[in-house]
């Protein structure tokens, strides 16, 4: 799969996930106050690390397994191009992830940890965002679904556009906050 082949499902399919990240957003409907959020990038440096697993699951393809170290590697790759932070990637099969911990956990591992819970994905390439506390979870039904979160990810809170899989476009921050 070419990335905007993944791009262009991620448009198709972004409109129940458009909600999840709308619920990220700035201020409280009605209320305007101010939502609370964390720093995940100041000032160029990383305030989070990175947490996914690379355990092999029979339940998963050989190519979905791939896909989900290319996930890791996208994240990665582009927070350093459109920030300049560099993110501590780990590789864990612990589910004991610290709430008090700063923490963006990613696919599978995200999942087990919500309880599996895919409600609201009807597609492969569906996928969730959200911050419980100082966790954010970025995860799909399928690695193609995780890889959607992080570039839906990356274009909410970066402003990274995709146009092909070569072809992108972003202005440089140096911070990027999530709100609850």
């Amino acid at each position: 799969f070419a990335m905007s082949d993944i791009y262009a499902g991620y448009e198709k399919y972004n409109q129940y996930d458009a909600e999840l990240l709308d619920g990220m957003g700035g201020t409280s409907e009605g209320t305007g106050s101010i939502t609370p959020t964390v720093s995940v990038v100041e000032s160029g440096t990383a305030k989070y690390n990175v947490l996914y697993s690379l355990d092999f699951d029979f339940s998963k393809s050989l190519v979905d397994q791939h896909n989900i170290s290319f996930a890791a590697e996208e994240f990665y790759e582009f927070m350093r191009i459109t920030t300049g932070a560099l993110f501590d990637m780990v590789d864990t099969d612990s589910t004991e992830v610290s709430v008090g911990g700063y923490h963006i956990v990613l696919d599978k591992l995200a999942a087990e940890i919500n309880g599996n819970d895919y409600s609201g994905l009807t597609t492969d390439t569906g996928y969730k965002i959200f911050r419980e506390g100082n966790l954010i979870f970025i995860y799909g039904k399928t690695s193609f679904g995780t890889l959607n979160g992080i570039y839906a990810f990356m274009q909410k809170f970066t402003g990274l556009k995709f146009y092909t899989d070569t072809v992108y476009d972003y202005t440089p921050v140096a911070d990027v906050s999530v709100s609850t």
